[in-house]
């Protein structure tokens, strides 16, 4: 028991948090699974990997101060007005026009014809409106 301590303490020494979480019920399962020294290794590391992807996900979201979460699959494309339809938004995602090196310009129901006259020719944006 002391062993499993040490490692939980030296496991948040390292600031593999959530590794330290896990160890507890996954030693148990190792012992009844008859799992190797490695296979325990890999699952800590690939639950503390999941968990950091998760949270830098999180914090970005939340650093970009968005007003609220939209999800495309809530996205109503209903509304012909928006100007843009499921199939041109399958496209966009994907992605590729960005093999393809394109530009994309969204433009809002507020942008004129000289602001996308004002587009330098050689960036040659594909307009989705």
């Amino acid at each position: 028991m002391a062993e499993l301590a040490n490692v939980t303490r030296l496991l948040k020494e390292l600031s593999l948090k959530e590794a330290a979480n896990k160890i507890d019920v996954l030693t148990a399962d190792a012992a009844i699974n008859n799992m190797t020294p490695l296979d325990v290794l890999e699952i800590l590391l690939k639950c503390e990997l999941e968990f950091r992807n998760k949270s830098n996900i999180e914090k970005r979201i939340k650093a970009a101060n968005f007003p609220y979460e939209a999800r495309i699959e809530e996205f109503d494309f209903s509304n012909k007005e928006l100007g843009i339809t499921k199939n041109h938004m399958n496209q966009l995602l994907e992605l590729s026009w960005l093999q393809q090196a394109y530009n994309i310009m969204f433009l809002d129901f507020y942008s004129s014809l000289d602001d996308i006259t004002k587009v330098p020719l050689t960036e040659a944006p594909l307009l989705v409106q």
